[in-house]
């Protein structure tokens, strides 16, 4: 077995590391979003599909908040608390209403709903919204 580092500047200070399969995120207390790993399906939302050996910024159009990994996909709670997924959508994972894999953050419709609590798990996405 061996085991991964991830680095992060020290200027930032880490909230949430999320791990999945073969990929990591961490959301930093400022609101930045960065991840590290296999790419294949562009669970990193990097708007490409190539492996990054090192924590890499990813563009979000508000701050992060929270952030949760499955195995090939990535969701992100930003500060206005609504939810955006990347990466593979099999059977629809990415809660987007097709099945179609993104590589960037793509918004999920929630009809207005603020999310409270949000967990990936394999090939599935679970949200708590503010009304429950």
């Amino acid at each position: 077995t061996t085991l991964a580092v991830m680095e992060t500047s020290l200027e930032e200070e880490v909230l949430k590391i999320a791990m999945g399969r073969e990929h990591s995120c961490i959301i930093y207390v400022q609101g930045g979003l960065s991840c590290t790993g296999w790419n294949g399906y562009g669970q990193l939302g990097l708007n490409d599909y190539s492996k990054r050996d090192t924590p890499t910024a990813v563009a979000l159009s508000h701050a992060g908040k929270d952030v949760d990994v499955g195995d090939f996909h990535t969701c992100v709670v930003n500060i206005e608390d609504s939810l955006f997924c990347m990466g593979r959508n099999f059977h629809g994972t990415l809660g987007l209403g097709d099945n179609t894999d993104r590589n960037t953050p793509a918004i999920v419709n929630l009809s207005g709903k603020k999310v409270w609590k949000l967990t990936c798990g394999s090939y599935h996405t679970c949200i708590i919204d503010e009304d429950n």
